[in-house]
């Protein structure tokens, strides 16, 4: 009886996780879908800036895609990089609702459940999706995965990644030392606390 009743609670918490997850996802697609708006020629100016006359700031992106648009029209060129920037976007946002549900999931106790649960649904219906979607083209984008991607890394203890993903970073865009490195360094400190022991 025992095994049957730790059964089916493991039956009924797979099926909430199975409706979290597609309410999460509906939420994130339907607040990008809202928001979203192809980028104007500013961002998309940041992208044409390239290290082939110089170590310029913020050409790293450049750099690397350039060789997409290398060749192409000028009226093209703002094509090729709509589509970049919406495929690091729907990255973003894959991104964001992976780490919401595996932070939900990681709950052992149904109270902590409960809790992380409605904050992935609290983050996916937010404004930051729709946001996210609305600035398309910048390279906030970037940073996000760079952040999102070390702080993964140092989860799974993948630490020869984390300086790799930070010095990406930085040479993406500056900004990144001033939100996507306080990220890592408050996750760096979080893991470093045994459970049940307060943070100070």
């Amino acid at each position: 009886m025992t095994f049957l009743r730790r059964l089916g609670a493991l039956l009924d918490r797979e099926r909430r996780f199975a409706g979290l997850r597609v309410v999460v996802i509906a939420a994130i697609v339907m607040a990008a879908a809202r928001g979203y708006r192809e980028p104007h020629p500013y961002p998309i100016s940041h992208w044409l800036l390239d290290w082939r006359h110089g170590l310029v700031k913020r050409g790293f992106v450049g750099t690397l895609v350039s060789p997409l648009y290398a060749w192409k029209a000028p009226s093209e060129v703002g094509d090729v990089v709509t589509t970049l920037s919406l495929l690091v976007l729907v990255a973003a946002l894959v991104a964001l609702a992976v780490g919401a549900l595996r932070l939900a999931r990681s709950a052992t106790r149904p109270p902590d459940e409960a809790m992380l649960g409605g904050a992935a649904l609290v983050l996916a219906s937010s404004p930051l999706p729709v946001s996210m979607a609305y600035t398309a083209g910048f390279f906030d984008r970037f940073l996000e995965l760079a952040t999102l991607g070390a702080v993964a890394a140092l989860a799974r203890r993948r630490f020869a990644t984390i300086p790799i993903l930070v010095c990406a970073g930085v040479l993406v865009h500056e900004l990144f030392l001033l939100y996507g490195l306080p990220v890592l360094l408050f996750a760096v400190l979080v893991s470093s606390v045994k459970p049940g022991e307060p943070v100070d």
